[in-house]
């Protein structure tokens, strides 16, 4: 038990390498300005961990709307995606053994960012929404690749 919180406590840290300028540059679109400054961009990501399990599927992220289900993106491991919305609340919802959700209050030209993390289930893992900030992702991009 002692040493699965130790190598659980290891990973909680990125690990620190050499960061390539122009990588960062041809992802900077993805984390920038929105395109259309009358809408907002919600940046989906995920970073593969070793707490993901086997059974770890995609984290599939769907909106919630009066009496339905609209999917939004699949997110796998290490991968992150962006999507422009219209202003307004915005409900994400992620589902597998339990149901996890995020509500955004999205302003027109502002980002939000969304890590998608896997926890450990009974027979499958379970997806887990979470807030970010912008400086988080930016840490874990050059570990990250485009949808």
């Amino acid at each position: 038990m002692i040493i699965l919180i130790l190598l659980s406590a290891a990973t909680v840290y990125p690990a620190s390498r050499v960061v390539d300028a122009a990588a960062l540059e041809s992802q900077a679109e993805y984390v920038g300005t929105p395109y259309d400054k009358t809408k907002g961009r919600v940046v989906f990501f995920r970073r593969a961990r070793h707490t993901d399990g086997y059974f770890s599927g995609p984290c599939r992220v769907n909106e919630q709307t009066p009496g339905a289900l609209i999917p939004v993106t699949q997110i796998k491991g290490n991968r992150y995606t962006s999507v422009l919305v219209d202003p307004g609340v915005h409900r994400y919802v992620v589902k597998s053994e339990r149901t996890d959700n995020i509500t955004l209050e999205v302003e027109s030209g502002e980002e939000y960012f969304v890590e998608c993390a896997m926890e450990s289930g009974w027979a499958s893992s379970n997806p887990d929404l979470r807030p970010s900030t912008k400086e988080i992702f930016q840490g874990y991009l050059p570990n990250l690749k485009p949808r």
